[in-house]
């Protein structure tokens, strides 16, 4: 099984100390799982200048398909996701928020619906719940 580990944490602190027990824990179940990991800060994805123009005329026309579809493929190719963010400001971090935006075109594709999942919200206060639900509803 292949798993793709996107982490929207800017840095590699607590959320990442948790996806590092998580990895460990699944790998203690089934050592037939490989793990794929993209932290988007390292990506440098352009901020989404709401053009539509993946929603009008197709995701390969927006001006940061370079970057975006090989993340893309990279979650259409995987077994199951494990998405991380901390909470910032009660939401998700800015490059989590950034990278949503950019595949906003395929929320209503069924394509993704049947997918396994995990996510993983840290935080030292609140907004964990919203955040939570944020990120499985998107």
């Amino acid at each position: 099984m292949k798993l793709l580990i996107i982490n929207g944490s800017p840095r590699r602190q607590n959320t990442w100390k948790i996806v590092e027990r998580v990895k460990e824990t699944i790998n203690n179940l089934d050592d037939n799982v490989t793990f794929n990991e993209i932290d988007l800060i390292e990506e440098n994805i352009p901020s989404c200048i709401g053009c539509y123009k993946c929603f009008n005329d197709g995701e390969e026309c927006c001006p940061h398909s370079s970057v975006i579809e090989p993340i893309v493929e990279e979650m259409k190719s995987c077994d199951g996701l494990i998405i991380t963010s901390p909470v910032y400001a009660l939401n998700v971090t800015g490059v989590m928020k950034n990278f949503i935006d950019h595949i906003a075109y395929f929320y209503h594709r069924p394509y993704f619906f049947k997918h396994k999942a995990l996510v993983i919200v840290t935080t030292a206060g609140a907004g964990h719940k919203k955040v939570g639900k944020y990120l499985d509803e998107t």
